[in-house]
């Protein structure tokens, strides 16, 4: 391979390096889909509580709140995959299909509460829960 060729591949290289970099620089940040999330979220609550009862009657408002959290749980994926401290609000709205609405409404007033957006323990901090230390010995 002559010198030429190794330099235009070089460069090929870094044209194709600087590009990656600032696409992936273009994109919206976790805490930005994160609120648009929560926006979302907080428009399906307040959908709710117009609606002083739950009942049979009100169901064309559950599936307009309902409408609304589904199209949060793209933005609350994204964020989750940067920020773990959006995980838990992504995984409160993927149950949106198989709980009622009504049993999901207070964690997703604490995981989008305005001092704490996607984050119910506080700000800046992310608890999993531990497992428990085996009570067998080992072999």
């Amino acid at each position: 391979m002559t010198n030429n060729c190794v330099l235009r591949r070089v460069r090929l290289l870094l044209v194709c390096l600087g590009l990656t970099i600032t696409l992936a620089s273009c994109g919206s940040s976790a805490s930005a889909n994160g609120e648009k999330a929560c926006v979302l979220v907080n428009r399906s609550l307040a959908i709710l509580a117009q609606s002083h009862t739950p009942s049979a009657t009100d169901a064309p408002v559950q599936q307009r709140a309902l409408g609304l959290l589904r199209q949060a749980l793209p933005y609350a994926a994204i964020a989750a995959g940067s920020n773990g401290n959006f995980q838990p609000l992504e995984a409160t709205l993927s149950e949106s299909n198989r709980v009622d609405i009504q049993d999901l409404k207070t964690a997703l007033t604490a995981e989008c509460a305005s001092a704490n957006v996607g984050n119910a323990n506080a700000p800046g901090v992310f608890e999993q829960a531990s497992i428990p230390p085996s009570t067998t010995t080992p072999r």
